[in-house]
C-alpha cells in the first residue's frame, strides 16, 4: 500500500513502519528546524528528534483532523519535545553547577581542617623544643631564613645554628615515630 497525505494518519494507527518513513521524508526538515529554534544544544538534536518520531508512533491515536492538521499536530509535538530538552539540559546544568559549588566549599573546608590539624601538630611538636630551639626551627624552616642571617641575628657560630638544628630535628623525628606507633 502507497502511503499519503490522506492515509498516513490511519497507517501511524496501525503501526505500518512505511507510514512512519514517510512521516521522515515529508517533515524531517519542519521537524529539524523546530528543534534548531527551541533546544540550542546541538548534540543532543538527533536524540530530541529520535524522541519526537517516537512520541508520533506512540500517540498517534490521539491525533484529531477535526481539532488540527496533521503537520500543526506534528509542529506542536516537535516544540514541545524540544522545550522539554532544553529544561532538561539547564535543570541539568544548574544541577552541576550546585553539586561542583558545594564539592569546592567542601574541598575548602577539608583543606582549611587538615591545614588546621597540621598546624596544630607542628605546634604541639615544636613546643617540645626549648625556646631558643624553636625559634630557631621557625626562622628556618617556616620563615626560610638562611643559616647564615639566623646565626648573625642571635650572634653565634654558624655550627652552633646547624647543631641545635640537628638535634632538634632528631628530637622531633624520634617524637614523631613514637606518635605513628600509637
Amino acid at each position: 500500500m502507497r502511503i499519503t497525505e490522506e492515509n498516513v494518519v490511519s497507517e501511524l494507527r496501525k503501526h505500518n513502519e512505511k507510514a512512519l518513513y514517510y512521516v521522515i521524508d515529508q517533515y524531517s526538515g519542519l521537524i529539524k528546524s523546530i528543534i534548531r529554534k527551541h533546544l540550542h544544544q546541538q548534540d543532543v538534536h538527533e536524540e530530541c528528534m529520535d524522541d519526537i518520531l517516537l512520541s508520533i508512533w506512540n500517540h498517534a491515536e490521539s491525533f484529531s483532523a477535526d481539532k488540527n492538521s496533521f503537520k500543526n499536530w506534528l509542529a506542536a509535538i516537535s516544540k514541545y519535545k524540544a522545550i522539554d530538552y532544553e529544561r532538561k539540559y539547564y535543570r541539568e546544568k544548574s544541577k552541576a553547577q550546585y553539586i561542583s559549588s558545594e564539592v569546592e566549599q567542601a574541598s575548602r573546608g577539608y583543606e582549611q581542617d587538615s591545614l588546621d590539624d597540621l598546624r596544630s601538630e607542628l605546634e604541639e611538636m615544636l613546643g617540645s623544643l626549648e625556646e631558643k630551639d624553636r625559634e630557631i626551627f621557625m626562622n628556618h624552616y617556616i620563615h626560610e631564613q638562611s643559616i647564615g642571617k639566623i646565626a648573625s641575628d642571635l650572634g653565634v657560630k654558624h655550627s652552633w645554628v646547624y647543631n641545635r638544628l640537628s638535634r632538634g630535628r632528631k628530637k622531633l623525628k624520634a617524637l614523631y615515630k613514637g606518635l605513628r606507633e600509637q
